[in-house]
């Protein structure tokens, strides 16, 4: 029942015209997908072992069948694990993912607002003072000259 509003919720963030209720059909059905697979995880932990577990002995050798064996032996315990990595990895991919389009906007806010290709600062973000320290400008290399020949690079 859980699964199948998440299903929906999700239809209906696909089929939705405005951004807003998309989002927020967006959340409650992935809220409710990730409900009912942690619900239903114990329930689908015999078959799925069965299927896919058959090749580990046969890949593995005695570790595969030990290790099948003790997924059929508690499947409310495999089940429980299997939740807890799925919510793991949902959580960091849902961060590396808003992580990664928070750069972005940051990026492209800065390209807008700036309008030059390079920014000439301070180590420290203190001004500059108004007259330039002698010699400066006279190397054509990336960083600041100073009198003394000392180079800075920014």
């Amino acid at each position: 029942m859980v699964g199948a509003l998440g299903a929906a919720a999700l239809l209906g963030c696909v089929l939705a015209g405005e951004t807003s209720s998309a989002a927020s059909l967006l959340g409650l059905g992935v809220v409710l997908t990730l409900v009912a697979t942690v619900i239903a995880g114990p329930l689908l932990v015999r078959p799925v072992i069965r299927v896919l577990g058959g090749a580990f002995p046969a890949m593995f050798g005695s570790v595969g069948r030990m290790s099948q064996r003790n997924a059929l032996r508690n499947p409310r315990r495999t089940g429980a694990t299997a939740a807890a990595l799925m919510v793991g990895l949902a959580l960091v991919g849902g961060m590396s993912v808003a992580s990664a389009s928070m750069s972005r906007s940051f990026d492209e806010q800065i390209d807008k607002t700036l309008g030059a290709d390079f920014v000439l600062q301070n180590a420290n973000f203190t001004p500059f003072p108004r007259r330039s320290p002698t010699g400066c400008g006279t190397r054509r290399a990336w960083g600041w000259s100073y009198g003394s020949g000392s180079r800075r690079w920014r």
